[in-house]
């Protein structure tokens, strides 16, 4: 059994556990200690509107991009209403503090974007706007230890820039369920072989994902002005 303490004193204990909390995964701070994150000195303004905006269509989202920042909208459904969400990309400085307006912030970004972009950020509320600063962790040889594992963010962090990141999470969840099936969860052994069958083929698929979204983050935001122009040639051979 693994045993764990509750908030309000109390433990509890269970054949297994899964962390899933995160990047600031308390399960494995726990398993392997502290390590510290990887600033990919980016940051991302995103907000919700269930406003109709004038140029958005229900089912399309747009990926764009000038030459230091992207802009980015798509349609969603919020609570079996229609709506669209808009964010921001673009370099920062991690340690600079955030900006006291963060709509305000979004809507300078999105001025040179076309139509709907800006009047999208300009409808949403200023309360359902965000501001994430991106970062991710090493990677971890070892997920699992005894009768607990890791999975999604806990065990391998990324940034949008993979667009995978809860793909990557539910993808762990099914091979997790796969390599447990049938297991006797009162056999430690058993256990122990299930959970390393589980993350064995996962962690080269996940560390290449989540690299490859810091070098795609590099690439579009942090690529001297000199070479930006061979970086628009190669984006347009590869289209």
């Amino acid at each position: 059994m693994t045993a764990g303490h509750v908030a309000d004193g109390s433990t509890a204990e269970h054949d297994l556990l899964v962390g899933a909390d995160g990047i600031d995964s308390l399960v494995r701070r726990t398993l392997w200690g502290d390590a510290p994150k990887r600033e990919h000195r980016l940051h991302v303004f995103g907000g919700f509107t269930l406003t109709g905006v004038p140029g958005t269509q229900p089912n399309m989202s747009v990926l764009t991009h000038s030459a230091t920042v992207q802009g980015s909208w798509t349609s969603i459904r919020h609570k079996g209403r229609d709506g669209h969400q808009g964010w921001m990309l673009a370099a920062t400085d991690p340690d600079a503090p955030a900006p006291d307006d963060l709509r305000a912030a979004a809507a300078a970004l999105a001025a040179e974007f076309p139509a709907p972009l800006p009047g999208l950020i300009e409808a949403t509320d200023p309360a359902n706007v965000q501001r994430w600063v991106l970062r991710d962790r090493p990677r971890l040889k070892q997920w699992g230890k005894g009768r607990a594992t890791l999975v999604g963010d806990a065990a391998h962090p990324t940034s949008p820039y993979a667009a995978y990141g809860a793909g990557m999470s539910i993808e762990d969840g099914y091979f997790l369920g796969r390599a447990l099936r049938g297991v006797d969860l009162t056999d430690l052994a058993a256990v122990r072989s299930a959970l390393q069958a589980y993350e064995d083929p996962r962690k080269p698929h996940t560390a290449h994902q989540v690299q490859q979204a810091w070098m795609l983050g590099k690439v579009f935001h942090h690529t001297p002005a000199l070479l930006r122009p061979l970086r628009e040639q190669l984006a347009l051979i590869e289209d």
